[in-house]
This record gives C-alpha cells, structure tokens and sequence, in this order.
C-alpha cells in the first residue's frame, strides 16, 4: 500500500520542560497557536534547528517532505539518517543525483542548502555516536 501525504500545517513549539508540562501553557498553545509557535517557514529561516518529537509521531515523513518541498522549489535539501551516516560516507548515504547536487553545491558556497539529520533515537539504540555522524557531515560540508 503506497502512502501519501496529506498536508497538514504542523507548528512547533519551544521546549522548555517546565512550560510543556503546564496544562495552562499547552491550553495558550492551543489558542494562539500562531503567535506562540513556529511553522516550517520560521524553521527553515534558522541556520539550525533541533527538531524533537514522540517516536512515530512522522517526524520522517515530515523531514522527507520538506526536503521534497525544498528540491521542488529549486533549493538544494537532503534527507540524512544518521544510523546510515555513521555507518558509511556522506556519498554513500546519498543517491548518485543527491550526491552530485552537494558537489555542485560545494564549489557555490553562498548558496543555501538544508540538511534534515534524522533518528537520534535510532542511533542512540545502536551505541552509534551523534558527535560520530555529525564529524562526518561536518568534515564534507566544511
């Protein structure tokens, strides 16, 4: 069975424990949802962002999405799972098309890219290291 997405306008919030866990602030999130949290754009618009959410809650498919989104716009963005990075090379983890986009992308450096680094969880499940995976990145993207 092929799965689809449905677009839905996900928001984000901070994460401050105290906040989170006070029924009230979640009740204010519900009510100024917008002035309150963030959506893909403001997220986009940051050099880094910490993406951190229930398992299964489609964070995958949402980072897939969005780097459709972006790829589909003429922006240069890709999907990473860093079980997959710590094992192999960056080139590796891409596809061939993948992999020349970051090349080219290398040699123009003022151009944006975005980097959707996913399954800390996973990695964490496998004694992997996240400082591994991101040393890898790191050393290909400068």
């Amino acid at each position: 069975m092929k799965h689809s997405h449905i677009p839905i306008e996900r928001r984000f919030a901070g994460s401050e424990t105290e906040q989170l866990s006070d029924p009230d602030y979640q009740i204010g999130l519900g009510i100024h949802y917008r002035t309150l949290t963030l959506g893909w754009p403001d997220i986009l618009s940051r050099m880094r962002t910490v993406v951190l959410g229930e398992a299964k809650c489609g964070k995958t498919h949402e980072f897939k999405q969005q780097v459709a989104n972006l790829n589909q716009q003429g922006k240069l963005a890709f999907f990473l799972p860093l079980d997959q990075l710590y094992d192999n090379a960056v080139d590796e983890v891409l596809s061939h098309e993948e992999e020349r986009s970051l090349s080219n992308w290398l040699q123009q450096p003022k151009n944006e890219a975005w980097f959707f680094l996913d399954a800390v969880d996973e990695l964490k499940l496998r004694d992997g290291s996240f400082n591994i995976a991101l040393r890898k990145l790191r050393k290909v993207i400068n």
